[in-house]
């Protein structure tokens, strides 16, 4: 399965397997008040999933971030709890199975079932204005909202309103090496 994502400001949309149209919208929201977080919502404008930033601990040097996905259809809440924030691990259960979501050099990120890649995701360097792109390619049994809703959690609140942009991403490598051979079933 492939997910190509296309951004405009704090709007995306969702499109499957190479299809013209979308089958899902998202966006993320701030307010002066409120921290911010995405909604998606399916073809009628259903909000299907919203992603927060879930209960931190420690002081701001130590913060631990984790994020809360809430699916509506399912009514399930997934907690996705950070191990190492700096390295760029994060790990979280979902119908009763195991899953680590890794940060890579660049915008690569990679997610693993059961110690088992099963998704691979990433973004553009050099945008144009406010329009970026980005992909996932995934195992065809995988949850296409829970993949979305990874990619929106780390990506929420980042715009830029200048001509060109440039955004390297991660300097270092994380805890895992990406695996550029990997291939979904």
């Amino acid at each position: 399965m492939k997910i190509d994502i296309g951004q405009s400001g704090n709007h995306y949309k969702f499109f499957k397997n190479n299809s013209q149209d979308h089958y899902l919208t998202g966006k993320w929201v701030s307010g002066f008040f409120k921290s911010v977080y995405s909604e998606i919502y399916d073809g009628d404008q259903n909000k299907v999933a919203t992603i927060r930033f879930g209960k931190s601990a420690g002081t701001w040097w130590k913060k631990k971030i984790n994020y809360e996905f809430e699916f509506y259809k399912e009514q399930q809440v997934i907690t996705v709890t950070v191990l190492n924030r700096w390295k760029g691990h994060w790990a979280f259960e979902f119908n009763g199975e195991k899953y680590d979501f890794y940060f890579h050099r660049g915008h690569r990120k990679s997610l693993y079932k059961e110690d088992q890649q099963m998704a691979k995701f990433n973004k553009r360097t050099t945008n144009l204005w406010e329009y970026d792109k980005g992909f996932i390619i995934a195992d065809n049994d995988a949850n296409d909202l829970m993949l979305i809703c990874l990619f929106l959690a780390y990506d929420m609140g980042e715009t830029n309103d200048a001509d060109i942009s440039v955004d390297m991403g991660n300097l270092l490598e994380g805890v895992k090496e990406y695996d550029d051979r990997w291939i979904p079933k």
